[in-house]
C-alpha cells in the first residue's frame, strides 16, 4: 500500500480548489470594521470624559486621559484585526 504525501496531498488540493480572491464587497467590508475598531472606542472616550468632567466640574482633565485611552485601544484592535487575531 503506497502511503501519500502530505505535501502532495496539499498540491492536489490546491489545484482542485483554488483560493479566490476577496470580492469588492468583502474588502469594502473589512475596510469599514477595521475603521470601526478604531473609531468606537475614541468616540467612546471622549463622550465618557466629557460626562466625568461635567460631573466632576474640571475641564478637559478626563476627556483628554480618556480620548488617549480609546486611541492606544483602537490601535491595538485595529492591529489585532490587521494581524488576523480579531476573528
Amino acid at each position: 500500500m503506497d502511503i501519500p504525501d502530505p505535501l502532495e496531498q496539499a498540491l492536489i488540493r490546491a489545484r482542485r480548489d483554488p483560493v479566490k480572491p476577496p470580492g469588492l464587497g468583502r474588502m469594502i467590508a473589512w475596510t469599514g470594521r477595521l475603521g470601526w475598531s478604531l473609531v468606537m472606542p475614541i468616540v467612546a472616550g471622549a463622550l465618557g470624559g466629557r460626562y466625568i468632567d461635567h460631573l466632576i466640574g474640571h475641564g478637559v482633565m478626563f476627556s483628554a486621559g480618556l480620548i488617549f485611552l480609546g486611541a492606544v485601544i483602537g490601535f491595538r484592535l485595529m492591529w489585532f484585526e490587521l494581524r488576523g487575531k480579531g476573528e
